[in-house]
C-alpha cells in the first residue's frame, strides 16, 4: 500500500477542480476525470446505489463530455446567460481505498450560483474516489450529495 497523501495535497486538487468549474474551464475540468469516471448527484438523502435510486445526475465520462459540449453549443437555454458560480470547499478528509492505491476524499462544498439576478446557495457533502496519475490524481467517481436534494432545486447549474 502507498502511504496516504497529505491532506493539503488533496485539498489543492479539490480546490483546483472547483476553480476550473467556477471559471468555466470545462474542458480542463474534464481532464481531471478518468475515462471510466462516474459523476453522481443523488436525488435523495442516504442514497448509496445509483442503480437503485433516482438521480439528479448520473453521468459516465461520455455523458459528461456531452454535457460540456451542450454547454458550449449555445443550446443550453437554462444556462443562457451562464450562471456565475463560486464554490467553497472545506472539511477535507482523506482515507485509503482497498485497491490499486486509490483514495477517498470527503469534503463539504457550498456552491453559490447567480442566475438571472437571483442567488441560490447549494450546500453539499462530496465524495471523490481518486486514482494516482503520476504526480497527481484522476477522479474515478464524484458524488455530490446536495443538502436540499429532495426539494425543488431552482437555479442549479449544469455542473455542480
Amino acid at each position: 500500500m502507498m502511504p496516504l497523501p497529505e491532506r493539503a495535497t488533496i485539498e489543492r486538487f479539490l480546490f483546483r477542480e472547483a476553480r476550473l468549474l467556477d471559471e468555466g474551464r470545462f474542458e480542463e475540468w474534464l481532464e481531471l476525470f478518468s475515462p471510466d469516471a462516474i459523476y453522481w448527484l443523488p436525488a435523495g438523502n442516504g442514497d448509496i446505489d445509483p442503480t437503485e435510486h433516482v438521480s439528479i445526475i448520473y453521468d459516465t465520462r461520455r455523458e459528461m463530455d456531452a454535457r460540456v459540449a451542450r454547454l458550449r453549443s449555445g443550446h443550453a437555454h437554462a444556462q443562457d446567460p451562464a450562471s456565475r458560480t463560486n464554490r467553497a470547499i472545506s472539511n477535507v478528509e482523506v482515507e485509503e481505498e482497498e485497491s490499486q492505491g486509490d483514495i477517498v476524499a470527503h469534503c463539504v462544498m457550498v456552491l453559490f450560483a447567480l442566475t438571472r439576478h437571483h442567488t441560490v446557495i447549494h450546500p453539499a457533502r462530496c465524495r471523490f474516489l481518486l486514482s494516482p496519475d503520476g504526480e497527481s490524481w484522476k477522479i474515478k467517481q464524484k458524488k455530490v450529495a446536495l443538502l436540499r436534494s429532495n426539494e425543488a432545486l431552482e437555479g442549479i447549474p449544469y455542473l455542480v
